[in-house]
């Protein structure tokens, strides 16, 4: 009886060992397949994330260096091109237009003096004037009675009388005269002529005045009657 027991026990021991070795095969292709598939593949796993990240982390550093740091030189450049360069030719601008025009201000200050001055006045001039003649050289039965009387600037003058004159360029010569018949109705005339000083320009002129006289009462009424005056001018 002990044989069989044995042979089973032997039997046993070898199912067991078969077991165990075909067992061990399988846990050996368990743990090499979790080892290739969790360990092993860690390497390029890792190797992807520091490629994605970390390895990535150089050209996004120097990107962002190209982008940040590196355009700043540029930039800075720029800012200083565009705020300190122009400086210079903005001064100068200013200088051109503020101190510059500074030495124009003294012919302005010498014509505001010269316009403050006093202009001074022109030379008067010498006239004299002469009553030549007054006489009736026309008379359509308007009268035999007459009067007649002459002035110059308001000054009344006869026949072959000179009067001196001293006045300025810009004055005025007046001259008047005026006739009158003298019936019961008297019948008057008058004229007068204004000669600019400055217009005398020969050394002696001739102005004649004529006088017109209108009868206005009888049977000539209407006629008319001339007086002529003739004034010498010198200077």
């Amino acid at each position: 009886m002990r044989r069989p027991v044995v042979l089973l026990t032997m039997i046993c021991v070898l199912l067991a060992s078969c077991s165990t070795q075909t067992a061990m095969p399988q846990a050996a292709s368990k743990v090499t397949q979790a080892n290739a598939s969790p360990e092993a593949p860690v390497i390029p796993a890792k190797a992807a994330v520091q490629a994605s990240t970390e390895a990535p982390v150089i050209p996004a550093k120097a990107a962002v260096q190209a982008s940040t740091e590196a355009p700043v030189i540029p930039a800075k450049a720029a800012a200083q091109a565009s705020a300190e360069a122009p400086v210079i030719p903005e001064k100068a601008a200013v200088q051109a237009s503020t101190q510059a025009p500074v030495s124009p201000a003294v012919p302005k200050a010498a014509a505001a003096k010269a316009a403050k001055a006093p202009i001074p006045a022109p030379a008067a001039v010498d006239v004299k004037i002469t009553l030549i003649s007054a006489a009736l050289v026309q008379n359509n039965h308007v009268g035999n009675e007459w009067g007649y009387a002459a002035a110059v600037n308001a000054q009344p003058i006869q026949i072959g009388e000179t009067m001196n004159a001293k006045l300025n360029p810009a004055d005025r010569l007046v001259l008047e005269a005026s006739a009158k018949e003298a019936d019961k109705y008297p019948d008057n005339g008058n004229t007068s002529r204004e000669i600019a000083v400055s217009s005398l320009t020969e050394q002696q002129t001739t102005a004649q005045l004529d006088v017109i006289v209108t009868e206005n009462r009888g049977r000539y009424s209407g006629n008319t009657a001339k007086w002529r005056f003739v004034f010498q001018i010198e200077k």
